[in-house]
């Protein structure tokens, strides 16, 4: 009988407990959505101890006071969120914004911009974007602090609607002259909106972005198409665009970058269609006037993108034919080699076995002695003795010598007596 009453008890708490959790949601549900705001718009007491007595000013136009603007602002946002913004209520919220001043929306994203929230970050976002078309100069001194996101967003924005505008204040403004790297990451936002208006414009723009970044805070353009990839993997006309796009550079590395980039993140489920990419790609790379025909850089970072896709056997291959006589790894290529030994060792020492002897060769053995070293000593000693050349075998003894002293001293160093090599 008692466990009765216990259990009885527990349940009349946990019911009231329960309808009291469903009054708050209902109640912070409908304040969110605005149910309770009022038509008439006092000047809020609340917001007058925070807010500057400018904001507070009813108009001459009889419009109600900034503050509560701002606030109405806010409430619409909240309904529904940004996706469920009707046409209708977003040209109202359009027109609402147009008619402030520039020292209107000064005041007003300086009072969002400490406030929190997905309401209060998209309005924000949202007065910035029309403050830079408006005041760059002032506009951007106020947002730059941070990641620089918000800015970038704005001139993208700007770039879509007043490209020549945008670009000529990108190239004169003293305010992009610090030593961050803000004018270059602004220029890239600028260009992406013109790859589909205006070509020759966007490429104008993209050749002035550094090749390596120069800086270790310069952004580079193989981070620009890297991050220009993933918009059109899921679109065929958009990504033979940006192909084209990269392969007009004049930068054999720009094609090869973002062929990489799109083989990395090709669609799993369009297998067909990243295989005749990849056959497109390799007829490009092996036409006798095609930029990138005789690179050995821009071969490596295919071949090595295609590894990393698991069509390692063909690519290889490919690679082999068309650089056997190159004496070193290129560096896009050793990552993807190593890689691919990590998840195959006997079958990729078997593929080195059976190339014909070849510089290259020699190369790709030496590249895999440093991982041999530490995992299986005795394999990597037969692989450094295999390779031909004089010059690649003394490297490669001595990169296995320094990686088994790690593990075994003793043993690395009777190795290297009995062999033949200086010191």
């Amino acid at each position: 009988m008692n466990m009765q009453k216990k259990v009885v008890r527990f349940l009349v708490i946990g019911g009231f407990l329960g309808l009291a959790w469903v009054a708050h949601e209902l109640g912070r549900r409908s304040a969110r959505a605005g149910w309770f705001l009022s038509s008439e718009l006092p000047a809020s007491a609340a917001a007058s101890e925070f807010l500057p007595s400018r904001m507070m000013k009813v108009d001459s136009k009889g419009r109600p006071p900034l503050a509560e603007r701002v606030r109405r602002w806010r409430i619409e946002w909240a309904k529904g969120g940004w996706v469920d913004v009707s046409f209708e209520r977003w040209e109202g919220l359009r027109d609402s914004w147009n008619e402030l001043t520039n020292e209107e929306l000064a005041e007003a994203y300086s009072w969002l911009k400490d406030e929190r929230g997905l309401a209060a970050r998209r309005l924000r976002q949202q007065l910035l974007n029309l403050w830079l078309e408006r005041d760059p100069e002032a506009a951007c001194r106020a947002a730059r602090d941070g990641s620089g996101r918000a800015l970038e967003i704005a001139v993208r924005e700007w770039a879509k609607n007043d490209p020549e505008s945008c670009l000529a204040w990108l190239g004169e403004s003293d305010v992009l002259m610090d030593p961050g790297g803000l004018r270059e990451r602004l220029r890239v936002a600028a260009v992406e909106p013109l790859l589909l208006r205006d070509e020759g414009r966007a490429l104008e723009e993209f050749l002035k972005i550094p090749e390596n970044g120069g800086q270790a805070w310069a952004i580079s353009r193989d981070q620009v198409l890297a991050a220009w990839a993933p918009s059109c993997y899921a679109d065929p006309a958009l990504r033979d665009r940006l192909v084209e796009f990269a392969w007009s550079t004049g930068n054999a590395r720009d094609g090869a970058v973002l062929n990489a980039e799109l083989l990395t993140g090709w669609p799993e489920e369009d297998a067909m269609g990243l295989l005749t990419h990849l056959v497109e790609l390799k007829d490009h790379l092996e036409a006798p006037t095609g930029i990138a025909g005789d690179s050995s850089e821009v071969d490596a970072v295919v071949v090595a993108a295609a590894i990393h896709r698991e069509y390692d056997g063909p690519a290889l291959q490919w690679w082999m034919e068309r650089n056997s006589q190159l004496d070193q790894v290129p560096s896009d290529l050793v990552g993807s080699w190593v890689r691919q030994y990590r998840k195959e060792s006997e079958e990729t020492l078997q593929w080195l076995e059976d190339q014909p002897a070849s510089p290259q060769r020699d190369a790709l053995r030496a590249a895999l002695i440093p991982v041999m070293a530490g995992q299986d000593p005795a394999s990597a000693s037969r692989q450094v003795l295999a390779i031909s050349d004089p010059t690649w075998r003394q490297k490669a003894a001595e990169r296995l010598e320094w990686g088994w002293s790690q593990s075994d001293p003793q043993a690395a160093a009777a190795w290297w007596e009995r062999q033949d090599f200086d010191r």
